[in-house]
């Protein structure tokens, strides 16, 4: 019996890896015919249980790690729009936490499936170049400046300066730390 993320064996309850437990609730809800098409290679449908069972019962996983995991089961079901919902809502929870790394890889991820959701924007509250912009510090954090310079350049030419110069002179800041940091001082343009 699977009782708030332990198995539960005649006396004795042990703690259960949480993929494992989801795993078995899975396979009772689904069945032998489940199983089978995770199997034949139909494993979209899988993960997209495995969402939603996550969804109903967030001690299934690890603490903080709801938003994460369900991100990457609807991305491997191809469900885009939910994968992508999750993945800004991971990374708002993993900057709250101070898991930089793991901040940067949701930001990524929503980066990344961007051109696949046409309404992406107004589905996270938020612009491609506001992404872009709440990707760069965490990337620094993280040690990552390369990637935190890309996405700075990346913004910088989604970005008219004539409209938005305060974002813009944010943005140029922003650079010139970052090239300064690898050690970098040849001036080009975005």
């Amino acid at each position: 019996m699977l009782t708030g993320g332990c198995l539960e064996l005649g006396a004795e309850s042990l703690p259960f890896a949480p993929f494992t437990a989801v795993l078995r609730e899975l396979v009772r809800d689904l069945g032998a015919a489940g199983v089978a098409a995770l199997l034949s290679g139909e494993a979209g449908q899988v993960h997209s249980r495995f969402a939603e069972v996550i969804a109903a019962d967030p001690a299934l996983v690890l603490p903080g790690r709801t938003a994460g995991e369900q991100a990457r089961r609807w991305q491997a079901a191809h469900d885009m729009p939910r994968a992508l919902v999750s993945a800004w809502q991971a990374a708002s929870q993993a900057g709250r936490t101070l898991a930089y790394a793991e901040q940067l890889a949701m930001l990524s991820r929503v980066l990344e499936l961007w051109e696949q959701v046409p309404d992406a924007a107004e589905r996270i509250g938020a612009g491609h170049v506001a992404v872009l912009e709440e990707a760069i510090r965490p990337a620094e954090l993280a040690g990552e400046d390369d990637r935190g310079l890309s996405l700075t350049q990346a913004a910088l030419r989604e970005v008219d300066a004539a409209t938005e110069p305060v974002r813009a002179a944010l943005l140029l800041r922003n650079r010139g730390y970052l090239k300064h940091h690898l050690g970098r001082t040849e001036d080009t343009a975005p």
